[in-house]
């Protein structure tokens, strides 16, 4: 009878021993070596690291690879650049031809490109709340990921029109959002371009953003300069 009461007591014990610590089990802070992000905007090194994957996604990418799935491709259909013969084998290329395109073609750059933003929206808030970073790097890294918000939403305006304008992580805010008139995504655009302008380098730089390079990787100032000129030319803004 004794043996059972203390049984009882010990199982009792544990019960509450792990009742008290369930909360301090999933509030664990993952390991120092892990990059997440709390810590991959703390080092130059890994928040250059993100823009580079960028880079590196575009580069293989069949949004930008120039191949006949490619933005140049199906932009080309659409201005009447080139001619689409077969139009009854070809639907969705089709629906470029003849611009009836919608976010549910099979060639659809809609769910991509979005996917780009969420990770150059995330880069900009944790770039810009960095404490840690070389200030010249973190103008740099800011000046890239707004040219690159630019980038995608230029295509996004000229493919589909109004589109939602997306510009927070909040995945909440990001769900319910409707289209936003292209007017004021045009005006987005112009105004990351503009801040593009005062924070990019003149010169290419390497993976450390601190040294001229050769390599014509990253995004300078000259590239913001020349998508603004293009943003204007759309826009008819001649004068600018």
């Amino acid at each position: 009878m004794k043996t059972r009461k203390i049984i009882l007591l010990l199982n009792l014990m544990i019960i509450i021993s792990i009742a008290i610590s369930c909360k301090k089990f999933v509030e664990v802070d993952g390991p120092n070596t892990s990059l997440n992000e709390a810590n991959i905007y703390q080092k130059d090194a890994t928040a250059a690291a993100v823009l580079t994957g960028i880079y590196t996604n575009l580069s293989n990418n069949f949004l930008t690879a120039g191949d006949l799935m490619s933005t140049s491709f199906v932009a080309g259909l659409s201005s009447d650049e080139l001619v689409l013969y077969n139009t009854t084998n070809n639907t969705d290329l089709n629906s470029y031809y003849t611009n009836t395109l919608n976010s549910q073609s099979s060639i659809v750059f809609w769910s991509n490109i979005y996917t780009k933003l969420y990770i150059v929206n995330a880069a900009i808030k944790g770039i810009s709340n960095s404490t840690t970073l070389n200030p010249t790097v973190k103008q740099q890294l800011l000046g890239e990921a707004l040219f690159m918000r630019a980038f995608c939403f230029f295509y996004l305006v000229n493919l589909y029109g109004d589109v939602p304008l997306v510009l927070t992580t909040d995945y909440k805010v990001n769900a319910s959002m409707t289209r936003t008139s292209k007017e004021l995504v045009w005006e987005q655009i112009v105004k990351d371009l503009k801040d593009a302008q005062k924070m990019l380098s003149s010169n290419y730089l390497d993976a450390t953003l601190l040294k001229i390079t050769s390599e014509k990787v990253r995004p300078t100032r000259w590239s913001a300069t020349a998508l603004l000129a293009r943003t204007y030319l759309y826009l008819k803004d001649w004068t600018n």
